[in-house]
Parts: structure tokens; sequence; C-alpha cells
């Protein structure tokens, strides 16, 4: 959870522990407004997930939170490279 304590602290925002989540202020809000809640993902390709109770665009948000947290690069786009089919030549090991 310290994670948590950290993401608080670079989105200005609160702990909520029982929740597994911070509580911040969404893009262009008051400094006390929390009406943005980040999770942590369970998926390790999206690191994050943003849910805005104020209605804010998912991208503003998640451009934000990138920003704010010093994160490089997009985080929340797959990294997964598209399997390709491979024939048969590929797949047979000729002695």
């Amino acid at each position: 959870m310290a994670h948590l304590d950290y993401w608080a602290f670079r989105l200005g925002g609160d702990v909520d522990r029982g929740r597994r989540q911070v509580l911040c202020p969404g893009p262009g809000h008051d400094p006390k407004d929390r009406s943005l809640s980040v999770t942590p993902a369970d998926d390790p390709d999206l690191q994050f997930v943003t849910f805005s109770f104020a209605g804010d665009l998912v991208s503003l948000c998640r451009d934000m939170v990138t920003a704010k947290l010093g994160v490089c690069g997009p985080l929340l786009v797959p990294r997964r490279e598209p399997q390709r089919k491979q024939d048969d030549r590929e797949r047979v090991s000729w002695l």
C-alpha cells in the first residue's frame, strides 16, 4: 500500500485503504475536490484505472494521472505484440 501513499501525495488526494484506491481532484477541479478515483489495475499492462464521479473524459483523467505520477510513455496501451500464425515451414525443424 506504500505506492498508494505515494500516488496520493503526487495526485493531491487521499488514500481509501478499504477500497485500495486514491481519491483526488479531477482534471481542472479544485484541490479540495475528490471526484476522481485512481485504483491499481490487476493487469500490469494498464498500471491503474481511473473513474471520474464528475463525468470527466477518461483520456483527460488518464493523461493527468500519468503526468502527475511522473511516468514516461503510455501506460494504458497494452504492450503485447499481436501473435502471427506461423506457416508449416517455420514450425518444422529440418535436419
